[in-house]
């Protein structure tokens, strides 16, 4: 579509910055996420009296629910669209967080590590695709070095937090991990009504939805 290619070369408009805070912040959630969990360990591994291999569980199982999230991830979304994981991936994000304050023992911590780990890792390509299916071709590459530098952001608030709480209380490491679920809710709202990709719509032969997300983003391509 001609609409879409001149989508490459537009300017960048207040839309696409809401597209990409909605993005970046994805990425900001899960490098806060990821990393707190090392300031809730110091508080668990003395009052769980975690072993070698617990400690070893807890501290990887985001990650290898991440790698399963990232696997997977790119693939349903090409199938079933980009909307539709976009909201799911950080919705199952924010659940994890909400219930691994309610964890009992390091088993349960674990399962639920993990299945937040899908949800980070579900988002990192759904995420930058998203972005860059949208933004204009020139604005990608800073775009993109800008979302991920919120990881690193996200880490440094996480640390915050987390030395913050570390001497409320034996349950601090409760609050650390539900705090996770603070961002998310941010991020489902600004997630909340943003449209499915142009492109997607165009690889599935829907060309008139595809020109109705076209026209939402750049009004002034309706006509031509």
């Amino acid at each position: 579509m001609d609409a879409v290619n001149a989508l490459d070369r537009q300017a960048v408009t207040r839309k696409h910055r809401r597209i990409l805070w909605a993005s970046g912040l994805g990425i900001f959630l899960d490098g806060y996420d990821l990393s707190i969990m090392a300031i809730a360990l110091i508080l668990l591994k003395e009052q769980w009296h975690l072993t070698p291999s617990e400690l070893g569980g807890l501290g990887t199982a985001a990650l290898v629910g991440a790698l399963v999230g990232g696997l997977f991830g790119g693939p349903i979304a090409d199938r079933w669209g980009r909307k539709t994981i976009y909201l799911i991936d950080i919705a199952a994000f924010f659940f994890a967080a909400l219930l691994s304050g309610f964890a009992w023992d390091a088993t349960s911590l674990i399962v639920l590590r993990f299945f937040l780990g899908l949800g980070v890792g579900a988002d990192y390509p759904l995420s930058s695709t998203y972005m860059a299916e949208f933004l204009p071709k020139k604005s990608r590459g800073a775009a993109m070095i800008w979302i991920f530098g919120l990881w690193m952001g996200g880490a440094l608030v996480s640390s915050i937090v987390g030395l913050l709480l570390l001497h409320t209380g034996p349950d601090a490491w409760r609050w650390m991990l539900v705090s996770g679920a603070v961002p998310a809710v941010l991020v489902l709202w600004l997630r909340r009504n943003l449209p499915e990709s142009p492109r997607w719509f165009i690889r599935r032969g829907r060309l008139q939805e595809a020109s109705e997300v076209v026209t939402w983003l750049a009004p002034q391509l309706s006509e031509p």
